[in-house]
Parts: C-alpha cells; structure tokens; sequence
C-alpha cells in the first residue's frame, strides 16, 4: 500500500488579509501546526515587528518547516506568500525530508477591506506595503521582476463583475497559483462568506481529495520532460530573455551598468561583483537573482541550461534555418516527485506544447520573417535573406496581421497589383506565413494539416491561427518578448 503524502498548506494574501484567521480554523479542523514569520521574527528578535535580514528569517523558517516534516507533522504555513519567487523557494527549491503534498490557501479579501481590518490591529502595517503586495498577487504578468511599481492614483483591485469579484479572473489565477507545484489552490473571501469561517473550512478540507483527483485525470495523458517544473521553465525563459537582450552579460561595463539600473535588471543599491571573476553562468545568476528573484539564480542549473541551448541551436546563427523540433529532454526525478503528489504544472510541462511554443521562439530568434509576394500558379515567396539586419518585434507582426480595414474588421489576406499587368495575387497573413513556414521546417507542431497545404489555406478563424495567437500573445504579455534584435544577437 502506497503512503500518502504529508499534506501541508501555504497561505497567500496581503497584510490585514484574515491569514492568521484562517490559520488557526486551520490548524483546527486539520491538526497542522502554524508556522508564521511573525513568530520567527519575535523569536529572533524579540518583537515580531523587527523586519530584520530576510536571510536570517528565512532560514529558520525553513528549519522550523523541515523538522516537523521530518516528524510527519502537517504544517501550514502563515505569510504573505505575494511574490511567485517567494512561493517557488518553499515548492520547488526547497529540499525536504518527506514528500510534501501542497494546498494553497488565497485569500482574495478586498484592498479597502485589508486596511479597515489593518487599522484594527495591535500592529498596523503601512498602507503601501498592503496596497504593493496586492498588486504584486493581481498582476498576470508572468515577467516576474522583482519590484512591482505603483502610480499614486493606481488602487489594486480585483475585476468586479454585476455580482462582485470576477469568477473568472480568480479561477485563472488559481490556475496561475496551481502552475507553481500545488495540488490543489482555495480561492478564499472571509469578509464575503454566507456561513462560518469553521463550516467553510470543514466543506473544502473534505472536498480536497476529490479536486486533487479530478485534476490529476485531466492531466492523465500530460508527457512531461526536463523543463516542466515551472521554476525551470521560467529560468529558461528568463535566460533566452536576458541573452537577447545584453548579450555577453558584461556587467563591469559602465554602459551596460546604467542600462541596466534604468531597466530594474538590479535594484539601485544591489553591488554589482567584479566581473573577470565571475564565469558567465555567475554573471548570468547574478543578473536573474537581481531581476527575478533568488530562486531563478542557481549557477550549476543555468549551466545546463547554456549547454540545452546550444545543443537545440537557440544561440547560433550558423546553418540557419534550423529544422526540426526542440527536444526537451526527459523528466528528472523532482519532476516525477512533483508528479507523484499530485502537484499542478504548467501548460508548457507537456513535452507536445513546449516543443511548440520554444519552437516557434527559437524560430523567432533565429530567422527574420519572410514576406510572401504572390501567387502564380504555385506558391512562390521572396525572402528576406536569413540572418539579415533586425528581426520584426512580434508587437509589430500581431498588429500588422490584425490591422482593422476602414469597417474595423480584421484583415487576414491582402491584395496587390504585380508590377507587370492586371492581375491582381492574395498575400496570405504574416501569421499563416509564418505557419507555412514552421511547418516546412518542421520546427513547430500546430494541429495536423493536409498535405501540400500553404499559407493561402489557412482560413481568419483556423484552429492553428487561433493556437499561434495564444503563443504570441503569452510570449508578449506574459514573458516580455517584445523586441527581438537579431543584429545584436550573438552566440554564446
């Protein structure tokens, strides 16, 4: 018979939110002792409102969590838990003793409600440290920096629909949450429940088992591969981003220094290292330390990732175009760790969508977009010469392929005149192009297609167009792939 998991839970919600509430109902009704950084800091320091060194708190947080793990005691822990660096250092990075199954609790108690309960408190917290790390909880960015700016006029707030707070938006950042390597993520508003706090605890506690097990089937058919551990993915992501966009990583140069200040690449005060001491991959560290958090900053990890990224040609202009797919590699076992305990994933986790979204970036990368420019009798394309001059941002190819006609209806073909007689050829849409493209180098998997199809056969509203537009849009507003600079790209 298979031991089930230690099931321990992880708070998340701002300052004043009702966390130390729900953590004692918690503790309650489940027997799971609280650990709380308050607690920590009190110990440390006599008093729980002394910040002190977060390295400091931190490691005996994560003594305090390991000992009773060791012990078999479930744990909840009780934190704010706003940033996603915060929560993938207990999840993912974090070794324990036992296998851990994780419940994430989210308590989406509104702003103005956090600081009516804040000022009610023995030991308030500054209003902009409540407001900051609610925003820091409903931005959907997937960019992840490490500092999170609001305008003075600028209140975070959820999406509010006829009835309230936007189920649909809470459902996706749960699913967000879940990516993180939680089981199952609870969506919580203490100040809006119809019964008690007690009853709605006893009515998720005994539908967990369940939710995990529903989640788990619809995941049943998922491959996963080397990068599905969320962590690994974003460092990977977060690396490709930062080699486009400083290549070298000289940070003992004073232009990139300021370069990279004025972009929050390293906060105003962070010491920059000397850099002939430091290899590559530790300038690298550094750098995703600084911008993303502690946990994307593993030297030995971004080493390996250096190497995947040249042996899948992501950083070499030679013996362009590349064909064929990207191959991830296999699951390692804190993947099947993960996997065992009935852990969530990305999307990207499935070895099916990764080698489509990565292959479309390295496509993006590697080659500038080819133009179609007519068609007579078959397809025949004029191309940009590969590796030539400055590759399109993607803003730039998105807004072109949906430019509005005058009756503010997206244009999907164009027609022009050929320079010799009337005749007049379609122009297929960039994107499609850039389907027909993909396919013929058999970098990217789109749906199946029939045989001999080309750009002119993809219809406005064709599944593998809309497919695309989900990956272009998650490669813009997601993870910032704005502006890709192909003349300033360099091998490593």
């Amino acid at each position: 018979m298979v031991t089930p998991p230690l099931r321990c839970h992880l708070l998340i919600g701002p300052p004043a939110s009702g966390k130390s509430t729900l953590a004692a109902v918690l503790a309650e009704r489940t027997g799971a002792i609280v650990l709380s950084t308050d607690a920590i800091r009190a110990e440390l320091y006599g008093d729980a409102a002394v910040q002190g060194p977060w390295s400091e708190i931190e490691t005996l947080f994560h003594q305090r969590l390991k000992e009773a793990v060791a012990a078999g005691q479930p744990v909840i822990l009780d934190g704010t838990h706003s940033q996603r660096p915060w929560r993938l250092a207990i999840l993912q990075v974090l070794e324990l003793p036992a296998p851990v199954q994780w419940i994430g609790w989210w308590l989406t108690t509104p702003l103005q409600q956090c600081l009516a309960w804040n000022q009610q408190r023995d030991r308030q917290v500054e209003e902009g440290v409540i407001r900051r790390q609610l925003a820091h909880l409903l931005d959907r960015s997937k960019i992840r920096t490490s500092r999170l700016v609001l305008k003075e006029d600028q209140d975070p707030a959820f999406p509010v629909g006829p009835e309230g707070q936007s189920t649909s938006f809470i459902d996706r950042q749960r699913s967000h949450f879940r990516e993180e390597g939680f089981a199952s993520v609870v969506a919580i508003d203490p100040a809006s429940l119809s019964g008690s706090l007690p009853e709605h605890i006893d009515g998720v506690v005994a539908g967990l088992d369940r939710a995990i097990q529903m989640a788990g089937s619809r995941k049943s058919k998922v491959v996963l591969h080397r990068y599905s551990r969320l962590l690994d993915l974003e460092r990977l992501i977060f690396l490709i981003r930062l080699l486009l966009e400083f290549p070298g990583v000289e940070l003992a140069d004073p232009a990139v220094e300021q370069e990279l200040r004025a972009s929050f690449l390293f906060a105003p005060s962070a010491p920059l290292p000397d850099d002939k001491e430091l290899s590559f991959a530790s300038r690298v560290a550094f750098a995703l330390h600084h911008r993303h958090g502690p946990c994307y900053g593993d030297v030995h990890a971004i080493e390996l990732d250096l190497e995947w990224l040249l042996e899948q040609k992501f950083v070499s202009l030679a013996d362009l175009p590349v064909s064929g797919p990207v191959i991830p590699g296999p699951a390692d076992e804190r993947v099947q760790r993960m996997k065992a305990v009935g852990a969530g994933f990305p999307a990207a986790a499935d070895e099916a969508v990764f080698q489509r979204q990565f292959g479309l970036l390295r496509h993006l990368i590697q080659n500038p977009f080819d133009h179609p420019t007519g068609r007579s009798g078959s397809d025949q394309v004029q191309s940009n010469s590969l590796g030539n001059e400055t590759m399109k941002s993607l803003e730039e190819v998105v807004r072109e392929a949906r430019k509005p006609n005058e009756a503010g209806q997206k244009i999907e073909a164009v027609t022009i005149s050929k320079n010799q007689g009337s005749s007049r050829a379609a122009i297929p849409s960039l994107r499609a192009f850039l389907l027909m493209r993909m396919g013929q180098l058999n970098v990217a998997d789109y749906g199946s297609l029939r045989r001999g199809y080309s750009a002119w056969d993809f219809q406005p509203e064709a599944p593998q167009l809309r497919t695309l537009d989900k990956d272009i849009e998650l490669l813009i507003k997601g993870y910032g792939f704005t502006t890709i600079n192909h003349r300033d790209h360099a091998p490593i």
